[in-house]
């Protein structure tokens, strides 16, 4: 079998057979000609899928994909089209405003551009701000204190008295990523609360507020 120069390829081919490069768009087997440019194929995707020369890599795309526009459940991305791969472990395709299901293997998809794991911003006091630290990770127990300084690597806090955690001057590696949040309000541990009534169970609206109801949330002013 000849072997095909990559280099060369139109943009977008993946695999290549007997002269002629092929991709797959939205799911559909395409084949190039010089002449007229990528075509729809009567191959089927299987077909491609089976053909020896595959391309090294997958080809960049020439537009980038808009992730932040991108269906519930995207994973992966090719040729405009948005892939994901269903609880099932079956491979789907975005079209129509819906998922379907596609031809394509999974490993096919898995060679597809890939969703950005998105960005962790930590939140940071500044110097004297009155927050909540995390001094084991391992135990989801916070501390109340007064953040004193970052010093060669090093964070130092002022626990605040009336805890379980002793007084005073406290440091810590900076290394140790969410160790710091900012101190809830009466409203903020309220509602965490409220969702702890609700959270995980199959209730409708009219469900989660008699749940809240029941659990002495009323109206000011109700008896």
């Amino acid at each position: 079998m000849k072997t095909p120069d990559w280099k060369k390829a139109p943009k977008g081919a993946t695999h290549y057979e007997t002269g002629t490069f092929y991709k797959i768009v939205n799911d559909s087997p395409h084949h190039y000609r010089v002449d007229f440019g990528w075509r729809p194929s009567v191959c089927t995707i299987q077909d491609v899928q089976r053909m020896a020369a595959v391309a090294p890599a997958p080809v960049a795309a020439a537009v980038a994909p808009n992730w932040k526009e991108a269906p519930e459940g995207a994973t992966h991305w090719s040729e405009g089209a948005f892939y994901k791969i269903d609880e099932l472990g079956e491979p789907q395709f975005y079209t129509d405003h819906k998922w379907t299901l596609s031809a394509c293997t999974h490993g096919y998809v898995q060679r597809m551009e890939t969703k950005p794991e998105p960005e962790i911003v930590e939140w940071m006091p500044v110097v004297a701000v009155k927050c909540e630290f995390l001094p084991d990770p391992g135990e989801n127990i916070w501390v109340r204190c007064i953040f004193l300084a970052h010093v060669d690597g090093e964070y130092f806090v002022d626990v605040l008295e009336g805890q379980s955690y002793d007084k005073g001057v406290d440091r810590m590696p900076d290394r140790t990523k969410g160790r710091f949040r900012p101190i809830k309000s009466k409203e903020d541990k309220a509602i965490d609360e409220m969702l702890s009534l609700v959270t995980g169970k199959a209730l409708s609206i009219k469900g989660m507020c008699k749940a809240l109801y029941k659990a002495g949330y009323k109206l000011n002013g109700t008896g």
